[in-house]
């Protein structure tokens, strides 16, 4: 009896099982339906967003401002390349892409000193540009610079006496060396590493070289009557030839030290109630001139009393040497 029932159920397990084959076999399509269709509404709804939230970039000085109505961003740089100013850090709309990415660089090397960098979305749809302003905190003098010609020629200031009164002042032109005209096509570059804001200091490095000539130029000057010669190198030759700078921006001034660290020179305090340096335009030209001034090394010069009494008769230009106190440099900025 109980094996006739197991006998007549055996049909029913078979038509149960594949009514579960069926089942399982229509949830598999449903799945694959379900997983394809999801891709399709992802692929559909990529962020169309383009916003830029926050830029940085290498050597920037505090945070940029953003004008967000306008698209227009503000920041301010200690930089002598206005060329490659590098991204550092970018965040943008999530799965959005940028025309210049981190690691990047944009050029700020035009008239206004602005560049654009161009947001896309991820949808590829919508994009979004904006315009960057680059504040630039270097000093005007960054840069390579030869010597101006006429007027504003490198010269030295000297003192000297005419009529009893020895407190008069005048340029002297270095050509009155034997070799002093060959320094008047001297260059200078100056670099910038950095701004110490703490000490309020910014400080790079410098080299000072001959020009088209190759000669640096030396002081030495003969007597007129004696043919006596006088050395004047390290009286007028003053500044060394590579070495590192620093510009205190609270007070403008410069001091130079050579290559080793072991010897500084600053820029000349008190002349004409010219501080340190200066950038101004040339009378024969619109070319900017960069003008600084060094003082003369008066270790074994004579007054311009002493050195009229001495010389003034005989060799009025020995006189003038003798009273130097400020060696000015008029420079031009290199093409």
């Amino acid at each position: 009896m109980l094996l006739r029932l197991i006998q007549r159920k055996k049909p029913c397990i078979r038509q149960l099982n594949f009514y579960n084959m069926k089942k399982l076999r229509y949830n598999i399509i449903l799945a694959v339906l379900a997983l394809f269709v999801s891709s399709c509404e992802k692929t559909d709804q990529k962020n169309s967003y383009c916003e830029l939230f926050s830029i940085a970039f290498e050597g920037q000085y505090s945070e940029p401002v953003f004008d967000r109505d306008e698209s227009k961003i503000t920041f301010r740089i200690f930089t002598d390349n206005l060329e490659e100013v590098i991204i550092s850090n970018l965040v943008i709309s999530d799965g959005a892409t940028s025309s210049s990415p981190i690691g990047g660089s944009l050029n700020f090397d035009n008239a206004d000193n602005s560049a654009t960098l161009i947001i896309t979305s991820e949808s590829g749809i919508n994009t979004k540009i904006y315009t960057i302003y680059l504040d630039n905190l270097a000093p005007d003098f960054i840069g390579d610079w030869k010597m101006a010609t006429k007027t504003n020629s490198y010269n030295f200031i000297v003192k000297y006496c005419d009529a009893g009164d020895c407190s008069l002042e005048k340029p002297f032109d270095p050509s009155a060396f034997t070799n002093g005209a060959a320094a008047m096509d001297n260059t200078i570059s100056f670099r910038l590493d950095g701004f110490n804001e703490e000490d309020n200091l910014m400080h790079g490095q410098y080299t000072y070289g001959p020009g088209a000539d190759g000669e640096m130029g030396s002081y030495e000057y003969n007597h007129a009557t004696t043919s006596d010669i006088y050395d004047f190198n390290a009286n007028y030759g003053v500044l060394f030839t590579t070495g590192s700078w620093e510009l205190n921006v609270i007070t403008n001034r410069i001091t130079f030290s050579n290559a080793d660290m072991s010897s500084t020179l600053s820029t000349y305090t008190d002349y004409l109630e010219r501080k340190h340096w200066i950038i101004n335009t040339g009378t024969e030209s619109i070319e900017e001139i960069l003008t600084f001034w060094l003082p003369v090394n008066r270790a074994g010069l004579l007054s311009a009393q002493q050195a009229w009494d001495n010389y003034g008769s005989d060799d009025p230009e020995l006189a003038y040497i003798m009273g130097g106190f400020a060696i000015e440099f008029n420079m031009v900025r290199e093409e």
